[in-house]
Order: C-alpha cells, then sequence, then structure tokens
C-alpha cells in the first residue's frame, strides 16, 4: 500500500501530480471499447491513514459531497471506490494550472479585468454551491478553503473551483479547518460555517490576483482572527476597488455577503469592459496557463511530447 500503484479500479496511473496532508493525486486513464482513452484525475487517501475511520468517513463524505456537485465551474467527480484497502475519488483532468501557480509563474498581479473574469467564475462557482440547500433540508454548502491552489485553471480559459473535502453544511458546527491566509476572522475564531467565510475567502484571493501578493503577511491562525484592511489598489480602478472592499469591510456587517451579489457586481465591470471594446479575459487568460502551465506526464514524470 505504498509507493505509486500501477491500477485504481478501472484506472491505470500515469503518474503522481501532487500530495496532501490527507491524500495523493495521479494522473491517470482509462481505456474503453475502440481503444478511446480518457484522462482523469485519481485523488487517494493517504495508504499511512487509510485505516483511521475518522479520516475514510471524511474522505467518503467529500466524495459524497462532489458527486452530487455539477457546475461548470466545479471540478466534477465521477467516480468513488476502494481498491483492497484504499480509497479513491476520480475527477476531470483539467490541462492546465492552478492559480497559486500563475500568479508565482509570472510573479505580478494579473490585469484587472483578468482578475475580475476569474474571481467572478469563482463567485458563480459558490453562488451555486450555497444556493444548493434552498429546496433542501441541508441547507447550503460552505466550501471553507477557498484559496488559489484551489482554483483549477484550463488552456481554454476555464475556470474550475475543487476540492470540497472540508465543506460543511450553513450554520454547522465542526472542527476548525481551512487555510488560515484566507479565513475570515469568524471562521478563524471558530464560528459556525456561513457562505459570508467564503465570500471573504474570495475577497481576499480577488486582492491577491490585483496586488501579487497575499493580503495576509503569514498563515498563522492568530493574524486571521483579525480582520484585514482592504489594499489600496490604484490599477484597479473605482468599481473594482469598491468591490474589493465591499467584500473585506472590517465590519461584517457592511460586507458583500453573497456569493450572487459578488458574481453580478464582477459581471458588470466585466460587461462595462465590453462595451469601451476592451479583450475577452477568457482568451487573454488561456494563454497565460499555456505559458505557466507543466505539461502533462505520459507515465511517472515523463513529460508529454509538446
Amino acid at each position: 500500500m505504498s509507493g505509486t500503484p500501477a491500477r485504481l479500479g478501472r484506472y491505470e496511473i500515469l503518474a503522481p501530480i501532487g500530495r496532501g496532508g490527507m491524500a495523493e493525486v495521479f494522473l491517470a486513464r482509462i481505456v474503453g471499447p475502440g481503444g478511446i482513452e480518457k484522462r482523469v484525475c485519481v485523488k487517494r487517501l493517504l495508504p499511512a491513514i487509510v485505516a483511521d475511520p475518522r479520516a475514510s468517513q471524511q474522505f467518503s463524505s467529500e466524495a459524497r459531497t462532489a458527486l452530487a456537485l455539477q457546475h461548470a465551474n466545479i471540478v466534477p467527480v465521477f467516480d468513488f471506490g476502494r481498491e483492497g484497502q484504499e480509497l479513491y475519488l476520480v475527477m476531470e483532468w483539467i490541462d492546465g494550472c492552478d492559480l497559486g501557480r500563475l500568479l508565482s509563474h509570472f510573479g505580478r498581479p494579473l490585469p484587472p479585468l483578468r482578475a475580475a473574469y476569474v474571481a467572478g467564475e469563482i463567485a458563480r462557482a459558490l453562488a451555486y454551491a450555497h444556493d444548493r440547500g434552498d429546496n433542501e433540508a441541508s441547507g447550503p454548502l460552505v466550501h471553507r478553503d477557498v484559496t488559489p491552489r484551489n482554483v483549477l485553471l484550463s488552456r481554454r480559459g476555464e475556470v474550475r473551483l475543487t476540492d470540497f473535502g472540508i465543506a460543511r453544511v450553513g450554520g454547522a458546527a465542526g472542527a476548525l479547518a481551512g487555510t488560515p491566509r484566507y479565513m475570515s476572522s469568524e471562521q478563524a475564531c471558530g464560528e459556525r460555517a456561513r457562505p459570508a467565510d467564503d465570500v471573504y475567502a474570495l475577497g481576499l484571493v480577488l486582492a491577491e490576483m490585483l496586488t501579487g501578493r497575499p493580503v495576509r503577511s503569514t498563515n498563522s491562525l492568530e493574524e486571521a482572527k483579525a480582520p484585514v484592511d482592504p489594499p489600496e489598489i490604484p490599477t484597479a480602478g473605482p468599481e473594482l476597488q469598491q468591490i474589493v472592499g465591499a467584500m473585506l469591510a472590517p465590519d461584517p456587517a457592511a460586507r458583500l455577503a453573497r456569493a450572487a451579489e459578488v458574481q453580478a457586481a464582477l459581471g458588470r465591470v466585466l460587461a462595462d469592459a465590453v462595451l469601451r471594446g476592451e479583450g475577452a479575459p477568457a482568451e487573454a487568460l488561456s494563454q497565460d496557463v499555456a505559458a505557466a502551465a507543466v505539461p502533462a506526464p505520459d507515465r511517472f514524470g515523463a513529460p508529454a511530447a509538446p
């Protein structure tokens, strides 16, 4: 149960592509009738903790949550299985990179319209997750870990939110989890999950795209317990600056607290840019991703032929 497996269920493992505290991720493929091949991403619970009932339960919960989410801006999960004692889930392979890699690759802010486009697409995903409970007893689903590494960008300029592994139904209590640098102060202080926490995290991500650096200087929980001062971003223009300020207002009562409101506000910024004849941000983003992305490996670290 250690090292890179050759297969997990129906899926042939091609190469490891990432590892976190609970799971590791592989590029894999499945071959159907007529030799038709589909590349996928397989996430496996780490062998060292698979025997821990709490870890297995959390991983299974992530799979159940993700399988129920069907939205163009959320990475789809379409399979969940067990191979011996190992648990794994299967997601769509996004050929591109995450937002964190894109920002570090260029080492500078994104142009304002590109940042607004990315944030608007994330807001669209969050609005879907938050509103899915309108007609259900379960209530809205709060992601709780909206960070640049959990935003995947494709070479076609698509924006997808991933990793609902610590998501929680709004209003529910639970163990503190997430990335402190991107938490609201309420989340960092252990308050019950709220959709507004995701909106605040998105505000921090948007500000980072516009400034080229994280708003908080450290990833410490102590720093996260205090609200940030919204940064001044002269290059963003007054409308975008106002949106960032409203998402990160120190007074929770003064903040934009619904993802749908953020989506609408950013949509107006993008629509005004179209009326002014400015370029399409999705096309420009696709060029950025192509420059920052690492070629997908064919097998065990060997880059694919260009």
